[in-house]
């Protein structure tokens, strides 16, 4: 009997391990961070300088990836854009026109909104807050 416990013990132990997700570790963290800063410099001078741009940067253990997201936002515009910090490949991104009128709050009508994971059909996104939900889901960053 006591055998028989200590194996049922050590097979839920192991099969909690296996359904923790992992985190990345601060190496993997870092080398993102690093590579996501260097793709949005190196890109730098492309962009006007009177424009807001920002990005973040996530390492993905499940896809073993370092995915970027940029963010262009105007007084007409935004955009977000998230694709693979080393092989610069798009996934996902966001289009929104700036539909405000004096003393409106800021409404973006969607112009595109698509999501293209590897081995899956493009999925369309009917608003920012769905874009963000499935990137967070699929790819581990959003907002």
């Amino acid at each position: 009997m006591k055998t028989f416990l200590a194996v049922l013990v050590l097979c839920v132990s192991v099969m909690a391990q296996a359904v923790k997700p992992q985190s990345a570790t601060l190496s993997q963290q870092k080398m993102c961070a690093d590579q996501a800063k260097k793709v949005f410099h190196d890109d730098s001078p492309l962009r006007p300088s009177f424009l807001e741009w920002d990005y973040t940067s996530h390492y993905d253990t499940k896809s073993n990836r370092c995915f970027i997201m940029t963010a262009f936002i105007d007084l007409t515009a935004t955009v977000f854009n998230v694709s693979d910090a080393f092989e610069l490949r798009s996934y996902a991104t966001y289009e929104g026109l700036n539909t405000r009128k004096p003393g409106e709050a800021t409404i973006f009508d969607l112009l595109d909104c698509e999501v293209n994971r590897p081995g899956h059909e493009t999925e369309k996104c009917k608003s920012s807050e769905e874009f963000f939900s499935f990137t967070d889901k699929y790819f581990g960053i959003g907002r």
